[in-house]
């Protein structure tokens, strides 16, 4: 298995507190398109067969 990485761990973290993209990016100091790409990207890591 791979390791996760801390900063997407922390960015699905901030995304299921705040309920939002946009409020998790505002709370990590991150624009919503770049939260977008890092759910996109623990997507792609954790549900490819």
């Amino acid at each position: 298995m791979e390791t996760l990485d801390p900063d997407l761990l922390r960015t699905f973290l901030a995304f299921v507190d705040s309920g939002s993209l946009a409020q998790a990016a505002a709370s990590i100091g991150r624009s919503p398109s770049a939260v977008t790409a890092q759910m996109q990207r623990l997507t792609d890591d954790f549900l490819q067969p």
